[in-house]
């Protein structure tokens, strides 16, 4: 039994002792992230030495670089032009996506990301250097699973678009560009057709897999039933379905989790069933789902992220279901901000009405005060509906909860006074 777990509780539930820090959890990206820093590096060193030998070529050109933009104006340079066609390639997967009945929700370039929120879209910039790329995420509408086909399209989008820029900056210099311009329609072409290229190699490092090998799973790869109804179940998150209100084909099964080959993936189905456990106030479900996280919370190849979250599924289990503080308590400290690369504000909402929860079963209601404050600010960042109402509705209780003891406080001052 864990040492802080409370005398007559369940100590089956609580977590493990935390993990020691200190060392980084390269898990997520199955430690090989440096691949992909190595990916990008290979980009802009390799479109500087092309551009230096096309512009060796041409007259007066020798001295163009230094003359015109200097070594640190000609890295600000490429810096641009990478960014101008990540855009672009993003841009490509949209409109590929949008046309096979997609909608998009994030559109990231580099550190800046652009989110689709029920209160419209929302710029945020997120201080992470791995974040180098882009990322165009979409998700099929309601009720629509996109064919073979339309995946294959999606996925190919991207490079397509830098294909077209390419042909677009060649048309450009042959039409006899000169001097600055040159430059600058060299640097463009050959980085277009260097990310379109590689991103066409089929490989992937950790979660993140090049545009060819998504085509290669969408031709090859079985239909996986588990993808899908995961897909819809994000998709009517999205959307603002009621989690009590998920069609019952599309929650995943017993079944499907004992059949479940990895770790990973047994966690995530066991998140899907916890979560509508508990909208449906199934205690028995609920309970089997949480006795398992429980065993196999501190499993090794479990990667930091998904461990937060389910340290966060445990706390909302521990306070809905079981109404056992000291538990929540136990699993709130589990979760960790640094640990959770979800750019959604409804992990960070629900970790602020947890910790109102807290306060005030602690009897501190400026902290709870506090806590609500910050957790409707969380709200604004929220992407899915569904969690958009639910918090709703868990803060609102704690709002009249806190002005019934304030009431009941101002009274018994009165009569004391």
């Amino acid at each position: 039994m864990n040492e802080n777990t409370p005398l007559g509780s369940e100590p089956m539930l609580y977590p493990p002792p935390k993990r020691k820090t200190g060392a980084q959890d390269t898990s997520a990206t199955g430690g090989n992230e440096w691949l992909f820093y190595v990916i990008w590096g290979v980009v802009l060193a390799v479109t500087t030495l092309v551009v230096a030998l096309f512009m060796e070529g041409a007259e007066g050109a020798r001295n163009s670089v230094p003359t015109l933009l200097g070594v640190f104006g000609f890295g600000v340079l490429l810096l641009v032009c990478f960014w101008f066609n990540v855009v672009l390639h993003e841009a490509g997967h949209c409109i590929a996506g949008s046309m096979g009945g997609r909608r998009v929700y994030i559109i990231a370039v580099g550190p800046l990301w652009f989110k689709r929120t029920p209160w419209g879209w929302r710029l945020r910039w997120y201080k992470r250097i791995q974040e180098i790329g882009g990322l165009a995420f979409m998700l099929p509408k309601v009720g629509r699973q996109p064919s073979k086909a339309e995946d294959v399209m999606y996925s190919l989008g991207g490079p397509l678009a830098n294909f077209v820029l390419a042909l677009v900056c060649w048309g450009l210099l042959s039409s006899g560009a000169d001097g600055l311009w040159r430059m600058v329609l060299y640097t463009v072409m050959v980085q277009s057709l260097i990310i379109g290229v590689m991103n066409l190699l089929p490989f992937h490092v950790g979660a993140w897999r090049t545009d060819g090998q998504a085509v290669l799973d969408a031709c090859f790869a079985p239909l996986s039933s588990l993808g899908q109804q995961i897909t819809q179940l994000t998709a009517l998150e999205f959307e603002g379905v009621s989690t009590r209100n998920w069609p019952q084909d599309l929650v995943p099964t017993e079944a499907q989790f004992q059949a479940a080959e990895h770790v990973t993936v047994a966690h995530l189905i066991q998140i899907f069933r916890l979560t509508h456990a508990i909208a449906c106030r199934d205690d028995v479900q609920a309970q089997q789902c949480a006795y398992w996280f429980a065993q196999h919370y501190d499993t090794p190849e479990l990667d930091a992220t998904l461990q937060s979250q389910t340290a966060l599924m445990m706390a909302i289990y521990a306070l809905v279901m079981c109404k056992d503080v000291a538990l929540c308590k136990a699993w709130r400290s589990h979760w960790s901000q640094d640990q959770v690369q979800v750019f959604d504000g409804s992990a960070q909402a629900y970790i602020h009405w947890l910790d109102a929860e807290l306060a005030l079963a602690a009897g501190n209601i400026g902290q709870a005060k506090q806590a609500c404050v910050k957790a409707y600010g969380a709200l604004q960042d929220c992407m899915a509906k569904s969690d958009v109402m639910q918090l709703q509705a868990y803060l609102i209780s704690v709002v009249q909860r806190i002005d019934a003891l304030e009431k009941d406080m101002s009274g018994g001052f009165k009569q004391a006074v």
